[in-house]
């Protein structure tokens, strides 16, 4: 156990596809604060006789025991069809994601927000799915690298936009291209 996390990056590559794994190797205060926060919420949900506090500190035990079940490795293949991401992902109950090539917008370092954490994340026309969690940026940069070079047409369009802001869709219509990185 180590004060900060630490994460070991391995990225193979072959003619057709990239195969990246993430080590994570957690520190051991996360776990610590973790269990004290739920052991004192129970604590004082139970002095107060607040039953339904006691079911949502038992929740939250839950979901921390269901992350460390998901062992500490996350693990992605990318070929030209589909990108598969497999082990921890950060969801209680997902451990793999199977993203189509072709609905690919970009890959990238997103920092986290309302309560995620921040890592890789896949974006497509109008959600992200996050493939590696807490990884830090630099480790990210270098996976994102690894795949563009191996797959240099993935998540780009022909005008290299890759903001999922530069398109307008109406209903089942196709989508309006605004061309907002290039204005002229």
């Amino acid at each position: 156990m180590n004060w900060f996390s630490k994460f070991e990056v391995d990225i193979v590559r072959s003619p057709d596809r990239i195969h990246v794994r993430v080590e994570r190797d957690e520190s051991w205060y996360e776990d610590l604060i973790g269990s004290t926060v739920a052991v004192v919420f129970v604590f004082y949900a139970y002095r107060m006789h607040r039953w339904w506090l006691i079911g949502i500190a038992v929740i939250g035990i839950l979901q921390m025991l269901l992350n460390r079940m998901q062992g500490q490795a996350t693990e992605l293949e990318v070929s030209g069809e589909k990108l598969v991401a497999t082990g921890n992902l950060g969801r209680s109950f997902r451990t793999e994601v199977t993203i189509n090539t072709a609905d690919v917008v970009s890959i990238k370092y997103q920092y986290g927000d309302e309560g995620e954490k921040g890592g890789v994340y896949v974006s497509r026309r109008w959600s992200s799915t996050r493939i590696f969690p807490g990884l830090p940026k630099d480790q990210a940069e270098e996976i994102i690298d690894a795949i563009y070079e191996s797959f240099p047409l993935l998540g780009r369009d022909d005008t290299g936009a890759d903001d999922v802001t530069s398109f307008i869709s109406w209903g089942d219509s196709e989508p309006i291209r605004l061309n907002l990185q290039n204005p002229k």
